[in-house]
């Protein structure tokens, strides 16, 4: 069915000229509401590609293949450029008109398939035939009954005899759409084509095998394509039948496009259906170019295939040493030489020399040192030995620096050339710096052969072996004092401590003196005064009056002169018969200095002997404590003030009474009251906003009394208490 506003796609699909047992179809096809179509017949060319296995031919008209091109543009091709066939139908509700009417011929032998695209319920089939003895046989494909005026579908009719039928499409109004004849023909000479296409090919209908060779032309014609009028087809000198046998193409005078012709194969033995019969990478044809054998892969048996030499290797494949130098072509690929050149790498020696004296013929210096192969053959050196002498220097670096390349030490000096050129000093000099010591002696002390001074310590490295020190060290004994120093000053550059006092030459000359054990002669080595902080050169390091070495005996620090840190120096209390360790020699409580500054004994713990310790006793020097008011010179301020209390509770006010009685300015008196009381465990002081309360507490198994207690009231004034 086609749908409205599409072109038919086929109108005329096939009328063929039909052969035995080929069966073909053609259609036939109404359009819909105001649609045309065009079929154009245009100048193609002759040699067709079949469709579905046959040959289809419209009158003069032939056609491989139906596009739809463009807008329903259906192109045929055709065998003679006479003729020019354009159909154009419309629709049937509308005029109907031809420009040219249809007529189609169809030559038949055999069995036709007619198919008929029915479109609606407007396509009527009416048919006829005006024939002697002949019948006609129909059938429907899909079954049913086919009448003499509808034709729903496909219509197979077999045509007996010499029998013209004539097939007609009508529209529903009766008008001609198209109709088309078929004729059959005889075959006489009963090889399977009918006179018909024997005379289109060239044939005889009288001969079964009309050119005798070997093939009926029915063969020629249907099967192989062939021409049944001629012996050999292509013209290759092979008749066709003798190519179907070898399986060669009859058609093509090259079957395999070796550029040789099949007969020329043939007779030379090469394989027509193999462009390269020996498989070495050349075509048969080419081979006869070049001079070579077709049958053998390696012509001048070289070893290479011919392929490879005359492609690959661009050599002669004719010659097993192309460029004569003694080695095959084989044998230069291999090694990778050019099979094209004597001397590949150009150093003057033929590739086979090479070879025979085991250098590299690809490489002009074989050993790479500088010097080509054919250099060190005519120095008489050895091409494959890069240093003849094992002296670390490149033959090639020998001759320009002018050494002996056989000579592993030219100057003599111990060292060998390499090692010179490496270290910087001269391979043709046994002193190269001059200061005496063969290059190779220097070496062997770990001077520099280049330096006069290695190690820059002022003493040249001649004199230095000869006094024993190091020249590539400047300070040989490492005291901190270069060689050229100790000499200067008179050390022992090969001794550290030249005066054996612990201390080495650099710190000793830095501090002290390197030439006396005991600078400052207090009797301690300057070692060991400087490993303990004093002064080497000062017999009283910390300067406090003792000698550092009582200081050492009696234990104090002769680097502090105030070991104890209280404030006295050891001197002092070394001579007062007080304990410079201890800031407080007595364990009262209270410094040495302290107990000075308040007039109490520094070396008696109690020293108003009210069994009270100085440094617990708020009045140590007074055994009697009571109310208590202080007279105090203005510079000072009060700071504490001791009262007695009596044997009852009693509840102080927090309040302090301050008192500035009448004497003579500006002398001031305080009366001070309780505020804290303390007295060991026995008695605690509970406070609350308004007064303190003294409690006193009895522990199991012990007793106490509230008598003789005291407190001290703390002021914004400070005072000590009053002496005696």
């Amino acid at each position: 069915m086609l749908e409205r506003g599409v072109l038919p796609t086929i109108v005329l699909v096939g009328i063929a000229l039909l052969l035995l047992a080929i069966v073909t179809s053609f259609y036939f096809g109404i359009l819909k509401f105001r649609e045309t179509r065009e079929v154009k017949v245009v100048q193609g060319i002759e040699n067709f590609v079949p469709l579905k296995g046959c040959d289809l031919y419209f009158k003069n008209y032939k056609y491989t293949t139906l596009k739809k091109v463009g807008k329903g543009l259906l192109i045929f091709t055709y065998l003679k450029p006479s003729t020019h066939l354009v159909v154009t139908e419309k629709c049937f509700l509308t005029e109907v008109t031809y420009d040219i009417e249809v007529t189609t011929n169809v030559y038949a032998y055999g069995p036709v398939s007619i198919n008929v695209l029915r479109v609606g319920d407007y396509s009527k089939v009416v048919f006829g035939y005006d024939c002697s003895n002949c019948v006609v046989k129909y059938s429907i494909s899909n079954g049913g009954v086919v009448s003499k005026e509808e034709f729903p579908g496909l219509l197979s009719l077999t045509v007996v005899g010499n029998a013209t039928l004539e097939l007609k499409l009508l529209s529903d109004r009766g008008e001609l759409r198209g109709y088309a004849k078929i004729y059959p023909y005889s075959d006489a000479d009963g090889d399977g084509l009918n006179s018909f296409l024997e005379g289109l090919k060239g044939s005889s209908d009288a001969k079964v095998d009309t050119d005798g060779d070997g093939l009926n032309d029915y063969e020629e014609v249907v099967v192989y394509r062939t021409d049944p009028s001629k012996v050999d087809t292509d013209g290759d000198d092979v008749r066709d039948k003798t190519e179907l046998i070898l399986g060669i193409d009859p058609l093509k005078p090259d079957t395999d496009g070796d550029g040789l012709s099949d007969g020329k194969e043939i007779s030379l033995k090469t394989d027509p259906r193999n462009p390269d019969t020996d498989g070495d990478g050349l075509k048969d044809g080419e081979e006869l170019i070049y001079g070579t054998n077709p049958l053998d892969r390696d012509s001048d048996r070289d070893g290479l295939s011919d392929g490879d030499e005359v492609l690959k290797y661009k050599c002669d494949p004719l010659k097993i040493d192309t460029d004569g130098d003694g080695l095959s072509d084989y044998k230069e690929v291999k090694i990778g030489s050019d099979p094209n050149s004597k001397d590949t790498d150009g150093d003057g020696l033929d590739d086979a020399k090479e070879l025979s004296l085991g250098t590299n013929p690809t490489s002009p210096d074989t050993d790479g040192d500088g010097l080509s192969d054919l250099e060190e053959l005519e120095l008489g050196l050895d091409p494959k030995d890069s240093d003849i002498d094992k002296d670390g220097l490149l033959d090639g670096d020998e001759l320009k620096l002018g050494t002996d390349v056989r000579n592993p030490d030219t100057d003599g000096d111990g060292l060998f050339d390499g090692k010179e050129v490496e270290i910087g000093s001269n391979p043709l000099s046994k002193d190269s710096d001059g200061d005496g010591l063969e290059d190779g002696e220097e070496v062997k002390f770990c001077s520099s052969p280049i330096s006069i001074d290695t190690d820059g310590d002022g003493i040249p490295d001649k004199s230095e072996i000869e006094l024993k020190t190091s020249p590539c060290n400047s300070d040989t004994d490492g005291d901190g004092l270069d060689d050229g120093m100790e000499l200067k000053i008179g050390t022992d550059p090969r001794d550290p401590d030249t005066d054996k006092d612990g201390l080495p030459d650099g710190k000793d000359y830095e501090i002290a003196d390197p030439f006396n054990y005991d600078t400052d002669g207090d009797g301690i080595p300057d070692g060991k005064e400087y490993k303990l902080g004093m002064d080497p050169k000062s017999e009283d390091s910390d300067h406090d009056g003792l000698s550092d070495a009582k200081e050492l005996r009696i234990g104090t620090d002769p680097t502090d002169p105030d070991t104890d840190g209280d404030g006295l120096s050891d001197y002092y209390e070394y001579y007062h018969n007080l304990d410079p360790t201890s800031a407080d020699t007595d364990g009262d409580g209270l410094s040495d200095k302290k107990e000075l500054d308040l007039g109490t004994d520094p070396r008696d713990p109690d020293s108003d002997g009210d069994g009270i310790r100085d440094g617990e006793d708020q009045c140590p020097l007074t055994q009697n404590i009571g109310e208590v008011i202080l007279k105090v010179p203005e510079p000072y301020e009060i700071d504490r003030a001791c009262v007695q209390g009596d044997c009852s509770s009693k509840i102080f006010d927090r309040d302090i009474y301050v008192f500035e009685l009448d004497s003579n300015p500006p002398e001031v008196y305080v009366k001070a009251k309780v505020m804290l009381c303390k007295a060991r465990t026995i008695f605690n002081i509970c406070t609350d906003a308004d007064y303190w309360e003294i409690e006193g507490r009895v522990g199991r198994g012990e007793s106490a009394s509230l008598c003789n207690w005291f407190v001290c009231v703390r002021v914004t004034y400070k005072s000590v208490c009053p002496q005696g």
